[in-house]
């Protein structure tokens, strides 16, 4: 079970909220504190450029708000959209494109066999998962 106050932190978050970056808080709490606290962990945002631009990106679905990091290689990340995304197809088929479009980021920069991701919509969660093929 989560802390109250990580609990009540969503609650005070209307289902409407205009801004992704409302349920940021409280779900870096959840990563740093509950799912991850170990020091080999590192926690942060991530741009998915590539390497040789050093610019900030201006597109939106170039950003990953949580990417969870072992020796700087990322091994899970967690996508936050805002809960109205489930009010209409349209809004999920956009959430799972850009899922997929972390994936085909994060596949060859993973070291571990199966990359998790998880999409979050409000307090809704979707879960992902690649596996890199194995060798024979």
């Amino acid at each position: 079970m989560l802390p109250q106050r990580i609990l009540d932190g969503f609650a005070r978050i209307p289902h409407d909220a205009f801004y992704d970056n409302d349920y940021y808080g409280e779900f870096n709490d959840i990563l740093t504190k509950a799912c991850f606290p170990d020091d080999a962990f590192s926690v942060h945002p991530y741009y998915l450029l590539p390497h040789a631009v050093n610019e900030f990106p201006t597109d939106p679905e170039l950003i990953v708000p949580y990417v969870v990091k072992v020796n700087n290689q990322p091994i899970f990340f967690l996508e936050i959209s805002r809960p109205s995304v489930l009010d209409g197809i349209s809004g999920r088929v956009h959430a799972d494109k850009h899922m997929r479009t972390i994936y085909r980021r994060l596949y060859d920069v993973t070291p571990t066999p199966r990359l998790h991701g998880v999409s979050v919509m409000g307090q809704r969660l979707a879960f992902y998962c690649l596996d890199k093929p194995r060798p024979v």
